[in-house]
């Protein structure tokens, strides 16, 4: 629920919210829980248009809802402004997540508030805060409506030097393009969230609901990997052709307006040679590719006794090439691909783990130096 105030700040004019008293029979203390406009005219000043709420499809795939729910939760309990800035791919679900946070918003009583202007100073940030319940304030395609320049003259309403709470969403297709005061700075913008395109849950999931074949909703994933990054519009179009003439998602490529890319990971690989033993101190065993366009592997392997020292082993420097036919089974979802080659080589690659960042970063490196005196953990 708004939490009322004393006075009276906003009157009805139609279908726009005007701050002041001048319609003594439609006078409000709080906004009603929906989706507006924000405007602005030399007469009147700011003031809010109604417009119609977001509409949701009728199933989200993924994970959105754990994401609306978290930031609406910390929202809840934190005072004044929070920030949050959903920047990356196109179609990846950043502008449905903001719908689905406003929609919830809505059933918990609060308004949406929708900025496509260029809004900033102290007359927006003085307008905001006179609308003294908690509502969310949506900047979609932020940069493309601020300029760097412009972007400076929000920091204030973000830094919640105004009393009322506020949760600002601000959506981008370029972080580069986001300003530097904004980057970095919990405390104006406190969650970012980066799409790189749409996740293998959610696709594996669309693909079970819309594909006509089960058979394909594999290929579905497998194509997933060799397009990167994927966009609902890219996906929309392939399930659709698959569809429509019971190909599998990979056959709808050769004309549809959707093209593989060499997007490459990093992969720690297993390499199986018939009759050969891999030398564990010369191989790295990690080489990034994109599996789906084969991989070229250089390798080493013992060679028997060194003719100049027996002690020592020798050894022998090779390369192997497993081309797409190789590609025996695929997970997408655990990162893991195995080729095999009729001659018996066989090469497993799983997805690189995220090396670990932050304070546990910090401590590992500190650690590994060794220097006098007990380690970061010890001191804790």
């Amino acid at each position: 629920m708004g939490i009322q105030t004393n006075n009276t700040i906003f009157h009805r004019r139609g279908d726009n919210f005007l701050l002041g008293n001048d319609s003594p029979q439609q006078r409000y203390k709080t906004l009603p829980a929906a989706t507006y406009l924000l405007r602005f005219s030399m007469e009147t000043g700011f003031y809010l248009e109604l417009t119609e709420d977001f509409e949701l499809p009728k199933k989200l795939y993924g994970n959105l809802d754990k994401k609306a729910e978290k930031i609406l939760n910390t929202f809840a309990n934190r005072k004044g402004t929070t920030g949050a800035l959903l920047c990356g791919e196109k179609g990846s679900g950043k502008t449905l997540l903001t719908k689905l946070i406003s929609t919830q918003a809505r059933e918990k009583g609060m308004p949406t508030i929708l900025v496509n202007m260029a809004a900033q100073g102290d007359a927006f940030n003085t307008f905001l805060s006179a609308i003294q319940q908690p509502a969310v304030v949506l900047f979609d395609e932020f940069e493309k409506t601020y300029d760097k320049e412009e972007q400076k003259g929000l920091l204030t309403l973000l830094d919640g030097v105004f009393a009322s709470q506020k949760l600002c969403l601000l959506t981008s297709n370029d972080f580069s393009a986001i300003d530097a005061h904004m980057k970095n700075r919990p405390g104006r913008i406190f969650y970012y969230l980066e799409f790189h395109g749409l996740d293998s849950q959610f696709i594996k999931e669309y693909g079970q609901d819309n594909l006509k074949n089960p058979a394909h909703v594999q290929g579905l994933q497998i194509l997933s990997s060799f397009v990167k990054p994927m966009n609902f519009d890219m996906l929309k179009a392939v399930v659709e052709e698959s569809n429509r003439y019971d190909e599998s998602p990979m056959e709808t490529l050769e004309m549809l307006n959707v093209r593989a890319t060499g997007y490459a990971d990093t992969f720690l690989y297993e390499l199986v040679i018939p009759g050969r033993t891999l030398s564990k101190i010369h191989n790295t065993f990690e080489v990034r590719c994109n599996p789906m366009n084969g991989v070229e592997i250089d390798y080493y392997y013992e060679k028997g006794k060194n003719p100049k020292d027996p002690k020592k082993k020798a050894f022998e420097y090779d390369e192997i090439t497993f081309e797409t036919k190789d590609l025996a089974s695929i997970n997408p979802e655990k990162g893991t691909y195995e080729f095999k080659k009729t001659s018996g080589e066989t090469l497993k690659l799983k997805l690189k783990p995220i090396e670990i960042g932050g304070m546990a970063k910090v401590k590992q490196v500190v650690n590994d130096l060794n220097l006098d005196g007990p380690s970061l953990d010890e001191e804790e």
